[in-house]
């Protein structure tokens, strides 16, 4: 199989009888351990391709027994419960026996809480599927308290720069969680919170985009341009000093003071960019509109529902409560992708018309 590929279903059933081979040389606990919880896994993902349930009972029948065989409160342990959890959620969906969902819910929600601190890249995971189970229920306070745990999880991996941060599981749990959180506190009425989650985000990203020129700031010292790359960099933390002032209180409109010195921040990062995209080979340093927007009021945060209506978080309103939630019928997530996809390939054909 190669990585980052659909696996054929012809390499899976090889994958399948190399680990039956294994397991049947299998000299130690141990080894056991680990070659059952693997051997589960290639049957989950030729599960979700055909959807056979036989594949899916024996998958859970050797997450139970790596349970059995690994020491309790390990590392292991835990990454075999979550992968237990998931598996009920997915036979859950399957027969619909309440029974599978409520202890996949239960392994979730203990596994996301005793691993928090110590394993965080289990705690998010489990955090999140506990979250999504709450949401499908509709029990909106208990959403949210667990994609709490998934995000507290998520920001000590950040603040580690831990390799897990870097790998597709990471993509796909994290970059959705301040949506779906935000929806579930908007649920509970906690509006605040809402905000609160979605403008942390929002700096995050523009933290990691201020960030991730790290190569090119590398380029900039290695030509001899070392007093272009500090200007960079003391124009960035500027920036971020300030922006993450706003973040911290998103629900409080910033300061007359702090406005202005917001826009000469940008404006002098904007002509740092301007100065280094000048010299040879950094054409390409950094565009200039991925700098956000300024943080007038009143602002918007736009949450789609998952299968739901969707909401607007309108913040700064004269007049009105600090924060305030407009419910948006055609905002969801399906209702979203379907537009994303139509625009992308408008201008995929508009680009291509463009070039010479």
């Amino acid at each position: 199989m190669i990585p980052g590929e659909s696996p054929r279903l012809a390499d899976l059933q090889r994958a399948i009888d190399l680990y039956e081979q294994s397991l049947a040389l299998a000299d130690s606990r141990h080894n056991r351990a680990a070659l059952i919880s693997d051997y589960a896994h290639i049957l989950g993902i030729r599960y979700q391709r055909v959807q056979d349930p036989e594949d899916l009972a024996r998958a859970m029948t050797c997450l139970r027994e790596a349970q059995e065989l690994c020491l309790p409160d390990s590392f292991e342990w835990h990454a075999v419960r979550h992968n237990l959890g998931a598996a009920l959620r997915r036979r859950f969906e399957h027969f619909h026996d309440p029974r599978d969902l409520a202890e996949a819910r239960s392994l979730l929600k203990e596994n996301a809480v005793t691993t928090a601190d110590r394993y965080d890249p289990l705690s998010c995971e489990s955090a999140t599927g506990w979250g999504n189970i709450e949401m499908e229920l509709r029990n909106w306070t208990t959403a949210a308290t667990a994609y709490q745990i998934a995000l507290e999880a998520a920001d000590r991996l950040q603040a580690a720069q831990a390799y897990w941060t870097n790998s597709s599981i990471w993509r796909q749990t994290v970059l959705g969680l301040p949506g779906r959180a935000a929806f579930a506190m908007t649920k509970a009425d906690d509006l605040e919170g809402a905000v609160r989650v979605l403008e942390q985000s929002r700096a995050y990203l523009l933290n990691t985009m201020l960030d991730r020129r790290h190569n090119e700031l590398t380029r900039l010292v290695s030509a001899g341009h070392t007093d272009m790359a500090q200007a960079y960099m003391r124009a960035a933390d500027r920036l971020r000093r300030l922006d993450t002032a706003i973040a911290d209180h998103p629900q409080r409109p910033p300061s007359a003071e702090l406005l202005p010195l917001i826009e000469e921040a940008k404006a002098e990062l904007a002509d740092v960019i301007r100065q280094a995209q000048r010299l040879p080979g950094m054409r390409d340093f950094m565009r200039l509109d991925e700098i956000h927007n300024s943080p007038d009021r009143p602002m918007v945060y736009l949450v789609p529902g998952v299968k739901e209506e969707g909401v607007a978080l309108v913040v700064g309103m004269p007049d009105e409560p600090q924060v305030r939630a407009l419910w948006l019928p055609l905002l969801n997530n399906d209702e979203l992708v379907d537009k994303l996809n139509t625009f992308l390939k408008a201008y995929a054909e508009e680009s291509v018309d463009r070039q010479p």
